[in-house]
């Protein structure tokens, strides 16, 4: 087909302006449209990517570090738990890691507990975030636990695959239900 030349100006303007809107038979303005829509691909990819980017620094998921505390940090402690909390023939059992600060609790208060996730527990917590106003103005005790299979609280010796059968978010709220079992009963917290 034959195509005017000022046609295929104007054409070549609205390609070049990244806004296709005819295509030609003949093989040359085919090119130039294949090129063109490869070319506007790999802008808008490029401005995508730059979009997720800059929203992902903007709008940060998860936790940051903690600010630094000039107060020292509570000692770590180790719980034995069970391995699997659901099948009483399973007898083997782990220590998990955790931390108390007993720095604003009153006898009866409240205890607070924060359930460490998917990566290691960080015991600076324990003097920084919004739960550290709660336990001033309530008088509560501050709980910090270790997922299991996160941090030192591994247990198993290798995380193999038949040794991630223990791993499930059933098995790790059984883990906090025995905590708070254990805690209650070892520090007589009673309050509310």
């Amino acid at each position: 087909a034959v195509v005017s030349t000022q046609s295929k100006q104007w054409y070549q303007r609205r390609v070049h302006g990244e806004v296709a809107l005819q295509s030609y038979s003949s093989s040359h303005c085919n090119k130039e449209v294949y090129g063109s829509t490869q070319n506007m691909t790999s802008k808008i990819l490029l401005i995508s990517l730059t979009c997720v980017g800059l929203t992902q620094c903007l709008f940060r998921q998860g936790l940051r570090a903690p600010p630094i505390s000039k107060e020292p940090l509570p000692e770590e402690k180790w719980l034995t738990q069970r391995l699997d909390h659901f099948r009483p023939t399973e007898s083997r059992t782990w220590k998990q890691r955790y931390w108390i600060n007993w720095k604003h609790y009153k006898p009866g208060g409240p205890a607070l507990l924060m359930i460490g996730g998917e990566g290691e527990a960080n015991p600076a917590w324990m003097e920084a975030g919004s739960w550290l106003k709660y336990a001033q103005d309530e008088g509560a005790a501050m709980l910090l636990l270790e997922h299991r299979y996160c941090g030192k609280s591994h247990p198993t010796p290798d995380l193999g695959v038949k040794n991630l059968v223990w791993l499930s978010s059933r098995q790790a709220l059984a883990d906090l239900a025995a905590f708070t079992l254990q805690m209650k009963a070892k520090h007589n917290l009673n309050g509310p």
